[in-house]
């Protein structure tokens, strides 16, 4: 017979004053080298996302909660949050077994904010 799992919960981003930069602004054309390359916004975006994670590692069964303050739409933000924390908390994003995204709607313009939680459920065994 198992124990049940055990869970950990870890708080890994929290920021404030957040000026979300979305999908739109991800790509574009450099004409000097004729190639699609990721905007300096879209960057700096993800570049403060990526350093303002506290790294952690958990093994089993991850959860992601993310919840957001924003005018833009989930899946515009919830993509570079995921690419941005990956390698500090888990090795791919591909790992995540669920992920819960909680929204609350921001007039356009206003600067929002952002928080991640990891779960992770590990399964011990009685030997």
């Amino acid at each position: 017979m198992s124990n049940p799992p055990v869970v950990e919960v870890k708080e890994i981003l929290n920021l404030k004053d957040v000026l979300f930069v979305g999908k739109n602004k991800k790509y574009t054309i450099n004409k000097k080298i004729n190639r699609i390359i990721l905007m300096n916004e879209y960057r700096a975006f993800k570049e403060l996302l990526h350093y303002s994670t506290k790294k952690t590692s958990l093994k089993g069964d991850i959860e992601v909660l993310i919840k957001i303050k924003t005018y833009f739409d989930i899946d515009a933000i919830v993509g570079v949050i995921l690419d941005a924390i990956q390698g500090k908390v888990f090795k791919n994003d591909r790992d995540v077994c669920r992920l819960v995204v909680e929204k609350e709607k921001l007039p356009k313009g206003q600067r929002g904010e952002v928080q991640v939680f990891l779960k992770s459920f590990k399964k011990e065994y009685e030997k």
